[in-house]
């Protein structure tokens, strides 16, 4: 059995080639169940799916490796998610200190102005003390 990329044109074809058309499909129970497999398998990309013979034990394989990875890939993408989440969360806690952390610069630049200041003045004071012991001195 052979599914082309196109499932309107999917046939059952045994080696006399007689069901060729599409009306002549296979319509059992283990088919039913194979084509959202099959779907996801197209929409994934790659070579075709070909199966060579009718057994159900090879579809039932087949159905149940692409349920697998299907599974697999939906594990990986919630991992995914849940990073990303993490990161989200991390980034806004970041974004959230951005004025704090501004804040705290701002007041601690506040602190250094005010005590260079006041040694600004304290300097004056002891100059103009040293200024006038020198008067004193010289007069």
């Amino acid at each position: 059995m052979s599914f082309s990329k196109f499932l309107t044109r999917s046939t059952t074809s045994v080696r006399t080639d007689t069901f060729r058309h599409p009306a002549n499909r296979m319509c059992t129970a283990i088919n039913r169940c194979l084509r959202p497999a099959i779907n996801h398998a197209q929409q994934r990309g790659g070579l075709p799916i070909t199966m060579l013979r009718h057994s159900p034990s090879l579809m039932r394989y087949e159905a149940k490796s692409l349920k697998h990875s299907r599974e697999q890939h939906a594990g990986f993408r919630e991992q995914e998610a849940i990073r990303s989440r993490e990161q989200q969360a991390v980034s806004f806690q970041h974004f959230e200190n951005q004025p704090n952390c501004y804040r705290e610069q701002q007041a601690q630049s506040r602190e250094q102005e005010t005590l260079g200041s006041q040694k600004q003045q304290v300097t004056l004071r002891s100059q103009k003390q040293l200024a006038r012991s020198l008067e004193r001195f010289e007069g």
